[in-house]
Formats: C-alpha cells, sequence, structure tokens
C-alpha cells in the first residue's frame, strides 16, 4: 500500500561470501596487538568479532512481495589499568568488512588508557563544567531511543513525555532525529515487520518532545500513517542521529577558558532514572583548562 524506499537501503557487502577464518581473526587480532602494545601498565581484556548475513522477507495477501539482504560487522574489545581497577571498552560497527579492518579502535582504546595514567590532576575549585565525550552521548542517545517506545511514553514511565504545560526537556539547540533511510546506517532497512517502509522523524525539536514511532494498530486509530518502526511486537527507533549546531567543542572551549571535565564514556547506565533522568555513575576523564589538558 506503500512506496518502497528508494534509498537508504540496507547494504549487502559482496566480500562477506569469501571472507575466510584467518581474515576475520586477522581483524580481531590486530586491534587486540594495537592495544597491548601502547603502553605496558595496559592490559587487554576480552575481544570479540561477529558478522552477519540477514535476509527479510515480506509478503500479504494484496501481493506485496518485499525481500531486503543485508551484512552487518562487530568487533569489541577492553583494556584495564594497573591502577584503581578501570577497565575502557571500544569497538567499531560497519556494513561493510573493510570498516572494521581499517579503523585502528585498538591504537584508540589503547590511547585512551594511556591518558588516564598521566600524573592526576586536583580538581579546580569552584563549579564545574561537564563535557560529554561522543563516545558517552552515544550511549544516552541509544538509551533515549530505547525510552521512545511509544507504550513507556503513554504510561508516563520516563521523563521523555508530552506534558502539560509543555516545557523544553533538553537545550534549545538539540534536536535528535530518528532516520530508517540512512544510506549505510547500521539500522537502515527498506521496510518493518509489517512491510511499511520507514518515514524520517523528529523526535525531539528545540529540546521539546516532537514525535515518536507509531504502530499501524495506533496509527488506523488515529487515521495516520505508521511511521515503519513495527518489529516483532513492538516499535523501535532506527539510526538515532543528534544535532547540536555547527560549532565544535574545542572552539567553545577556547572562547571560555572554563575549567572543564571531559567524560570518557559512560560503560554502566545503571544510575540513570528513567522517570527523572537525573543520573549518577562513576566515570573517568579528563581535566582540560580551556584547550589545556591538566590531567586525569
Amino acid at each position: 500500500r506503500y512506496d518502497e524506499a528508494a534509498s537508504g537501503l540496507s547494504i549487502h557487502d559482496r566480500r562477506y561470501a569469501n571472507l575466510t577464518p584467518a581474515d576475520r581473526a586477522d581483524v580481531v587480532l590486530g586491534a587486540e596487538r594495537a592495544a597491548r602494545t601502547t603502553d605496558r601498565r595496559v592490559s587487554t581484556g576480552r575481544f570479540e568479532y561477529e558478522d552477519r548475513l540477514i535476509r527479510r522477507y515480506f509478503g500479504n495477501s494484496r501481493g506485496v512481495r518485499l525481500n531486503d539482504v543485508s551484512t552487518t560487522y562487530d568487533v569489541r574489545g577492553s583494556v584495564s589499568l594497573s591502577v584503581d581497577d578501570v577497565v575502557l571498552y571500544g569497538g567499531v560497527s560497519s556494513r561493510l568488512f573493510a570498516t572494521i579492518a581499517s579503523l585502528p579502535f585498538g591504537i584508540q582504546l589503547g590511547q585512551r588508557a594511556t591518558a588516564l595514567l598521566k600524573k592526576s590532576a586536583p580538581r579546580p575549585e569552584g563549579p564545574v563544567t561537564v563535557v560529554l565525550s561522543s563516545r558517552a552521548m552515544a550511549k544516552l542517545v541509544a538509551w533515549m531511543g530505547e525510552a521512545m517506545e511509544p507504550e513507556k511514553i503513554e504510561a508516563g514511565a520516563t521523563f521523555l513525555r508530552p506534558r502539560d504545560p509543555v516545557v523544553r526537556v533538553f537545550g534549545e539547540q538539540i534536536h535528535l532525529v530518528d532516520d530508517a533511510t540512512l544510506p549505510g546506517g547500521l539500522r537502515t532497512y527498506a521496510f518493518d515487520d509489517r512491510g511499511v517502509p520507514p518515514v524520517p522523524l523528529t523526535l525531539i525539536r528545540e529540546g521539546y518532545l516532537s514525535g515518536w514511532p507509531i504502530h499501524p494498530t495506533v496509527a488506523g486509530r488515529l487515521n495516520v500513517r505508521p511511521t515503519g518502526h513495527c518489529f516483532q511486537k513492538g516499535t523501535r527507533c532506527s539510526n538515532l542521529r543528534l544535532k547540536g549546531g555547527t560549532r565544535t567543542v574545542r572552539a567553545h572551549l577556547s572562547e571560555k577558558g572554563l575549567s572543564v571535565f571531559v567524560v570518557d564514556d559512560l560503560p554502566d547506565l545503571s544510575g540513570l532514572k528513567a522517570k527523572s533522568g537525573k543520573i549518577n555513575v562513576v566515570v573517568h576523564g579528563e581535566w582540560m583548562n580551556g584547550t589545556e589538558e591538566v590531567g586525569p
């Protein structure tokens, strides 16, 4: 009943059928070796590799016949430091084998660990601005995508919900977009489990909750188009993109000259309270004075 997506379809890596066990082993062993040799005080933990070939088919009594083939690759690893039992995690996910084979995430993981081994710095006096790295922010964005399920929003289970009167949840420069048609995206697809092509959604607009995925059952009740986010029995978000202006973090820091704490990662979100949005977790990172590194 709907036009099929004309762009942004899933990617089927033609190299997939010709990959050998040696090719796969080289990726994960190379990443582990690069992380281990960064600094002798850095110990490597578990490194894992996984790839998948996914074939999806849809058909109904109205004569609709759809098919979709895609590949995904994941490589993950962890390192630990000889002090304070610090463990850091990293990895790469892609639709193409060439991407995970070429991105030096093992070296980056070792460098992140080495940065935390420098001489520690005392906490600055007065208020401290906290800056979330893209790695840490990605964890929060992924959590927000899960919180956008209509059932959770309608039940008031999260702070991401419509309010009366309407209040801004985030800063006015924050926009969160869901786009399942993003070319090459990890969660790009041509149709959902009900055969509906996805449409891009603006979930947060200028800090306000703007929309969320709509299940076909709900769409029929409201007389609107379903958004194409139906999987198994519920809905889910796809590729989430956070837009917050064009200025870089370093540009802001150099202008204001503030003492800031840059969070390396958020490996544990167990301290995140869904209903209030407050978070209380132990994190690691570096003190910065403007763009000057002070210490971990």
